[in-house]
């Protein structure tokens, strides 16, 4: 009895430290896959969440970090992954993108668009980290969300006086997505932008998007 015990508990262990290593991300892509498949198809577990956000950790760098968002390296550096590892992703992922459980469904999709699948865009919709999903549109090159960005960062304006700090952040990355998708229509935004915003640097960036849409289209010059 005390053995078979001992045994559960060893087990448990088990479970919550292979549980813990996918919070923390601290495995390689084929790691969080071969946990993924491990399970028979068609069954639902929470317990896949973790490693399913864990495939698209690496795109939560250019939230905290969103200089490197303007790099204009930017894509060539999201895009750098082999097609061996999209077609894996692929197969692993698309099968459960029809979850019952909301929250597999819904970081299956982010880990998708972190791999730009294109449908993953319609998935999205219901995910509430605004900064992060903007850094997926970008991945996407999603141009119809042109108000989707100027919408949130008019939100985000409004939180200035609670929290300066993230406000300024949050607003820095939705022109980065502005810069990104590069759009003539983001024009007059950009332009009230740089009449009227009181941050230097939000006033610059909005500066810095208006001119890459300029270099990209002449016409709006």
């Amino acid at each position: 009895m005390k053995i078979g015990i001992i045994a559960l508990i060893y087990i448990c262990i088990f479970l919550t430290a292979k549980v813990a290593t996918a919070q923390e991300c601290t495995g390689d892509l084929n790691y969080y896959l071969d946990q993924i498949t491990a399970f028979k198809a068609g069954q639902d577990s929470a317990n896949l969440v973790p490693f399913v956000k864990c495939i698209s950790s690496p795109a939560r760098y250019y939230v905290d970090n969103p200089d490197s968002f303007w790099s204009p390296d930017f894509n060539s550096k999201i895009f750098g992954r082999t097609w061996k590892d999209y077609l894996l992703v692929m197969r692993a992922l698309i099968p459960i993108t029809t979850s019952s459980i909301d929250s597999l469904r819904l970081e299956t999709a982010v880990a998708l668009a972190y791999y730009n699948y294109p449908a993953s865009n319609q998935m999205l919709k219901d995910y509430a980290d605004a900064p992060f999903m903007a850094v997926l549109f970008a991945i996407l090159n999603d141009t119809t969300i042109i108000g989707w960005a100027e919408d949130r960062y008019d939100e985000a304006a409004e939180k200035e006086s609670i929290t300066p700090d993230l406000s300024i952040r949050n607003r820095y990355i939705y022109l980065g997505l502005l810069y990104h998708i590069g759009l003539p229509d983001a024009m007059p935004f950009l332009n009230r932008l740089i009449r009227t915003e009181s941050s230097d640097k939000l006033k610059a960036a909005a500066i810095n998007a208006r001119e890459r849409i300029e270099a990209l289209h002449p016409e709006t010059k």
